[in-house]
């Protein structure tokens, strides 16, 4: 469960990386686009004004619109065609060649209309030669009329260059196509054959667009290059783009492999980085403690520093009145401070050497313009001055730390001030004085610092989610690998009992057919001349016998030993033709209803077993219903899919045909339902069950390569799930065509005509018993002891027309190489196996060889001798 865990998660892992990198190259894409449309709308705006004639003799125009091309990226060519499609001017060459794309589809759609940027299909430029496609809009007339086709063609190997720099997934590879046809314009890494790829089929793409327009996941599916990819896909801007990055299954499976062999080393390479980043903190912790100090005592020296100036400005208001000339050398010795005065409307009176120096504009330059020419646009637009003089005005003083604009246009963050100018003897407002000094290095010092810090403390926190997610994957790993651990040991414990059950099967078999012949046999000797006491010990002898039979048959089918003949089923017929069956079993107080499904699926198995598992599943529903209640049969075809499969080992994913039996019972509890389907467990009191029928069902399901499975809650109720694979075969099958036809016993023994019957038995009883019973037949019978001398008696006995031998036997030959070589020298000859144990020559997986007659130990004499008939007769 471990490596299931690890995969799934490389799936989920791969999912993120593929969206993540579609996120970033898709919006790598857009930007790019956005520059080739800038060109395009240079280029228009070039042109306005302009005759076609007047562009196409232009070298002027050429030369500016071939500096535009080569300065952007991507872009590779302008390209500007006429109302008529003809080609007038192209960055390519000049004089413009001679080219017309009237037949071309994005100038169709163009002149039809379409009033927004097209995308051309990727074609081969009929001047350049090269592969490209082109980004092209409208031009119209001032009349609104069509006048011709702007385009750019887009440099495509831009794209594989950058893509090739970026770190994608394994086995990643990108793809940008049109939406709706799906044309390719560009792929990374270029298909070995040249041909395009497309990470899914159109049908699939289709169906993923239509759920999410603009960006998704698309699951496994089959690539035009081979093979299943994973892909996450994303519009380009609001073209009608698409972009994929897919992953082969294959990549996945490798980056799942290399986790496994990495993922113990993730918590010390975590906490090392975790330890690396906060040794990294510390450090610049430390170091943002000496800005921080220095920035400190920046702050209180300008602080100081104005209100020096302050206690300045109100010392020398006084004798400002009297001597402006005194005012101003004041003014102007204060060189780092730009001290601007302005009136109450915000038009620039005075403009010191500090302004000039900080600012740019001389005095001469500044003087009678508004102070709103040193803020920025944005600020200037939301009204920060005049907002900034109210508060001068309300409060006495406003402070102004914002970043502010100098001559060249440049940037700079200011702190300072701004003071309300009082004149008069009632103090009224005359103006303002504004008091700045550049502290654009101290503020970016700050910036950083408060970086640093968010950087930090992302990182830190990331680190630790990592580690919190690797810790709670190791929690489930672990508990994962506790349940894989219980179920082996389960199916280690089920496949000892199952080694055990045929170790004894063979030698008890052979045991239970002289015991059961010979009482038959005595039976049929003493009818009608012993007395009632012989009869009963013999009928008590019988039936003992005959459970210990149906004892050894229940566990060898547990063991998935016992010999199947399947054939095409359909189950719906087979219930259907139990229902009196199950009727007479269960009683008149249990309610039966049968639910077949329309369109059932047949199935291969062994009718006989069919029919025993459900008849063993409705006795055992009755059990659970003593006071009577409903059962239900229920057929349907069912899908088990790979997650379903993922949690349970030992199945396989496909299509089953679903039998299901349903009970209104007393239920089971978990740990019950946990070992129900182990033999000889039962809740029964002792003596009423042998703990094998469930057993006997489990064995029979998993022999014919399905799935049994138990969904069960104390006092509602018990529903059996059986899943038989879905059969696929030659239509004659399917339409019910001939089936081997099966042996039923017969009731009394068939007389034999003197043929000659060659019996080869290596268990001395057992060949005793056959040779009585064929003989006692009427049959005359050869017995050997072994292979080599079974067929000495063949070739001493041309008249032999049936050779009975068990598949098991001693010496250097077992029962099929006997028979293989009897044929080889007899081709006529009739052959008859018998066994009590399925692991040998004749049958496989459980099932019997095609063209094979089989007669399971123990058996019956007239079992034996009515077989014998059949095959004699079959002509």
């Amino acid at each position: 469960m471990l490596g299931l865990d690890l995969q799934a998660a490389a799936r989920r892992d791969a999912e993120r990386d593929l969206a993540s990198a579609a996120y970033l190259l898709a919006d790598h894409a857009g930007r790019l686009f956005e520059v080739a449309d800038v060109a395009i709308r240079g280029a228009a705006a070039a042109t306005e004004g302009l005759g076609w004639d007047e562009v196409s003799r232009s070298e002027a125009l050429w030369r500016q619109l071939k500096a535009t091309a080569t300065s952007l990226p991507y872009v590779e060519d302008v390209w500007l065609n006429d109302a008529s499609g003809e080609l007038r001017l192209t960055t390519y060459a000049f004089p413009t060649p001679r080219s017309n794309a009237a037949d071309r589809e994005v100038f169709r759609a163009l002149r039809d209309g379409l009033d927004r940027p097209h995308v051309g299909e990727r074609i081969v430029g009929r001047v350049t030669g090269r592969p490209t496609f082109l980004l092209s809009r409208r031009l119209v007339n001032p009349d609104g009329t069509f006048r011709g086709m702007a385009s750019v063609t887009a440099d495509l190997a831009y794209f594989g260059e950058y893509w090739g720099r970026v770190r994608l997934p394994p086995g990643a590879r990108v793809t940008v196509f049109r939406e709706g046809s799906f044309d390719v314009l560009a792929q990374h890494p270029p298909p070995p054959d040249g041909a395009s790829f497309v990470p899914a089929p159109a049908r699939v793409l289709r169906d993923a667009l239509a759920r999410a327009p603009r960006e998704g996941q698309i699951g496994f599916a089959s690539a035009t290059g081979g093979g299943a990819r994973l892909a996450a896909y994303r519009r380009v801007g609001d073209l009608p783009l698409l972009l994929t990055v897919s992953s082969s299954e294959v990549a996945i499976e490798v980056a799942w492999r290399a986790r496994m062999r990495n993922y113990f080393l993730l918590g010390a390479a975590a906490a090392f980085a975790l330890a690396f980043l906060t040794l990294f903190a510390f450090r610049q912790a430390r170091q943002e403690m000496a800005a921080t100090r220095a920035l400190e005592e920046a702050r209180d020296a300008l602080a100081r520093t104005i209100a020096g100036l302050e206690t300045k400005v109100a010392e020398r208001t006084a004798e400002v009145r009297a001597s402006e000339g005194r005012f101003r050398t004041v003014v102007e010795s204060a060189t780092d401070y730009a001290i601007i005065a302005t009136d109450l409307a915000g038009t620039i009176t005075l403009w010191n050497a500090g302004a000039r120096n900080i600012l740019g504009w001389e005095a001469a330059e500044a003087l009678g313009r508004s102070v709103r020419v040193i803020f920025t646009l944005e600020d200037g637009a939301g009204g920060a001055p005049e907002a900034e003089m109210g508060h001068a005005l309300a409060n006495g003083r406003a402070a102004d730390e914002r970043w502010h604009v100098r001559r060249d246009g440049s940037r700079f963050f200011a702190s300072g001030a701004l003071l309300p100018i009082r004149a008069g003897e009632n103090g009224a407002p005359t103006g303002f004085l504004k008091i700045l000094r550049d502290r654009t290095e101290a503020h970016e010092v700050e910036q950083a610092r408060r970086d640093l810090a968010e950087t930090l403390e992302r990182l830190v926190a990331e680190r630790t989610t990592e580690l919190a997610a690797a810790n709670d994957r190791l929690v489930a790993e672990a508990a994962a690998r506790e349940r894989a651990e219980e179920q082996l040991r389960q199916a280690q414990k089920m496949e000892a009992v199952g080694r055990l059950t045929g170790g004894v099967a063979h030698d008890f078999n052979n045991l239970l057919t002289v015991v059961m012949g010979n009482l038959a046999m005595l039976r049929r000797r003493l009818d009608g001349t012993a007395d009632e006491r012989v009869a009963r010990l013999i009928a008590g002898a019988t039936e003992g016998a005959n459970r210990a039979a149906a004892l050894t048959f229940r566990l060898l089918a547990f063991s998935r030993q016992q010999p199947l003949a399947p054939e095409p089923v359909d189950a719906n017929k087979l219930v259907a033709g139990m229902s009196d069956l199950l009727r007479r079993t269960l009683g008149e107080n249990i309610a039966i209803e049968t639910v077949l499904a329309g369109g059932l699926w047949r199935t291969h198995a062994d009718p006989n077993g069919l029919e025993n598992a459900v008849l063993n599943l409705a006795v055992n529903a009755r059990d659970a219903m003593p006071d009577g209640g409903k059962l239900t049969v229920e057929t349907a075809n069912a899908h088990l899919d790979e997650a379903y499969a993922a949690t349970r080992p030992e199945v396989t994913p496909g299509q089953y045909v679903l039998i299901a039996v349903c009970d209104t019972g007393m239920g089971m509890a978990p740990e019950v339902v946990a070992q129900a389907f182990e033999p000889f467990f039962t809740t029964k009191p002792v003596g009423k069950g042998t703990g094998l029928g469930l057993s006997q069902v489990y064995g029979f399901v998993k022999q014919s390569g399905g799935h049994a499975a138990i969904y069960s809650e104390p006092g509602h109720g018990t529903t059996f799930k059986l899943y038989l694979p879905r059969f696929r075969q030659a239509a004659e099958a399917l339409d019910g065509g001939a089936a081997p036809a099966r042996v039923r016993p017969i009731a009394h023994p068939a007389r034999g005509r003197g043929e000659t019957v060659l019996v080869v038995e290596d268990e001395v009883m057992v060949r005793e018993f056959s040779v009585a019973a064929l003989e006692e037949a009427g049959y005359r019978v050869l017995a050997a002891e072994d292979g080599p001398s079974g067929l000495a008696l063949l070739d001493a006995h041309p008249e032999v027309a049936l050779l009975f031998t068990d598949v098991v036997l001693t010496g250097p030959m077992n029962g099929r190489k006997v028979a293989d070589e009897a044929l080889r020298r007899r081709p006529e000859l009739r052959i008859l196996f018998t066994t009590g144990y399925t692991r040998n020559a004749i049958i496989h997986h459980g099932r019997l060889d095609e063209g094979v007659d089989l007669l399971t130990k123990p058996f019956a004499a007239e079992v034996l001798t009515g077989r014998v008939r059949t095959i004699l007769d079959r002509g």
